[in-house]
Parts: C-alpha cells; structure tokens; sequence
C-alpha cells in the first residue's frame, strides 16, 4: 500500500463551483433554503456557509413536515436525512422545482451514510436522474488515496467532449480534488424527456473503487 502524506491548508474550490453553477454576483442575490424537516441540517449549514460567500441569501425551513416552498427560492438544500419525506412534500418540491413550466430552480441533495432507509424520498431523487447506495467507498489504489486512510481519496473532473461550459472553466484550473467518506452516487439516465444530467467529478480510481460494509468487516471482506 502505497500514499502521498500533504496538509491542506485550504481550497476555493467549492467557492467557485457554486459561483459558477449558479452565476452568483453582487448585483444578484439568490435565496436559498436548507430544509430542516426530517433532515440533520449540521453539513447543510456549512454548506450555506460556501453559498453566503457567493451572495446567496441561506435560510433554514422549520417546523415538522414541508408545507410550501416560495416561488423567490431559487436553490434547496436537502441534507443527512433523520426520516423519509411524505408524497405530498416531495410533491411540493417538485412543483417547486417544474415552476410553472419555467424551472431554472436547484436541487442539491447531501446524502448521510448514518440516515435511515428513506424510499420515498429515494424514487423522488431517482426521477430526477440521482440514485445513490448506502454503502461507503473504499480505494484499493494506494496511488489515489490518503497514506493509511483508503476512505479519502481523490476525484477528477469530468471533461464533456470539449463542450465549453462554466463547469469546464474552472476545472481546467481545478483538475483535481480530495473528498472523504464517500458515498456512492450514480447518474440514473443521461437524457430522459426534458432532464438531463451530468457529473462534474469522477472517481479518479475508476474500477479499483468498492462499495462494501469494510467499515467493521476485518481483513478478509471481497
């Protein structure tokens, strides 16, 4: 097993990732909301924290269950769900996110390895092109990971097909990031009607990475 020890003592990345998604200025302020029923909001927060820098308004939604989403929030945060949402919340997001037909609205989803099973909430993501496991990446590549942590390694950018975009603009300077206890996240279709996806990162391991229970599994886990 082989790995590169290095202190980071900082990154713009996440800064500049959200600036350029979602072309935040100091003439255009953007609301976002984490929503705090049925979630954990401790990750979400810090999350609001990188967006805040990018003159984005962050407000959290209390109460027991989602009731409605202003048409002025232009991004939600759903993050380390504590419980499944009901239909007709996930209902109201996705109403939230149609918009009358117009969309233009964010959806970002910050999955927890400690939620409980949420199914719900998971055909709802899948219908929007996110499917997930609740499962832990490991790296059997000594190259791509931390020196005695197989559970922090790096991801690459996903270069598409020379297309120029904003995504690209900042990967050329940013080619390379290091992200830990991973969990697996998969694109469920390219196109599908009027969605699409795109991933902005790789694993830059590809198949020596594993999802499996090695977090208590001893030695000898396949």
């Amino acid at each position: 097993e082989y790995g590169y020890p290095y202190l980071v003592s900082g990154s713009n990345l996440e800064s500049k990732l959200t600036s350029a998604i979602y072309k935040a200025t100091s003439l255009d302020t953007q609301e976002a909301l984490i929503i705090g029923p049925h979630c954990d909001t401790t990750v979400s927060a810090a999350y609001g924290e990188i967006l805040e820098l990018n003159n984005f308004d962050v407000k959290t939604s209390t109460g027991e269950a989602i009731s409605e989403i202003s048409s002025d929030v232009d991004l939600v945060i759903i993050g380390s769900p504590k419980a499944d949402f009901t239909a007709i919340e996930l209902d109201i997001i996705d109403e939230w996110l149609y918009n009358g037909g117009k969309r233009n609205k964010g959806l970002i989803f910050l999955p927890s390895y400690d939620s409980p099973a949420t199914p719900t909430l998971d055909t709802f993501l899948e219908e929007w092109g996110v499917v997930y496991e609740r499962e832990l990446l490991y790296e059997t590549d000594g190259s791509n990971h931390m020196a005695g942590d197989n559970y922090t390694f790096g991801f690459e950018a996903n270069e598409k097909n020379g297309v120029e975009n904003d995504y690209d603009e900042i990967f050329n300077a940013n080619q390379f990031m290091i992200a830990g206890g991973n969990m697996p996240l998969f694109a469920a279709y390219e196109t599908e009607g009027k969605r699409k996806t795109h991933a902005l990162a790789l694993s830059a391991g590809g198949d020596t990475l594993v999802s499996t229970e090695v977090k208590n599994g001893g030695s000898d886990w396949k």
